[in-house]
């Protein structure tokens, strides 16, 4: 799965992307080394879809 890098995709649509991506990842046990860097770019993903929700709600 490759993130959402569409304009119309919200921080809510990408969050639950990057959260069933995370999932699907770690409940398969134990990961490759390709899986970890996998996984670590949806945690990634998984944050700046976060901030950028909790940057809008604040503002």
């Amino acid at each position: 799965m490759a993130p959402i890098n569409q304009p119309q995709a919200t921080p809510a649509m990408r969050q639950a992307q990057a959260q069933a991506a995370i999932r699907a990842l770690t409940t398969r046990g134990r990961l490759t080394p390709e899986q970890r860097l996998e996984l670590a770019r949806w945690q990634r993903e998984w944050i700046a879809a976060w901030r950028e929700a909790e940057y809008v709600t604040a503002a």
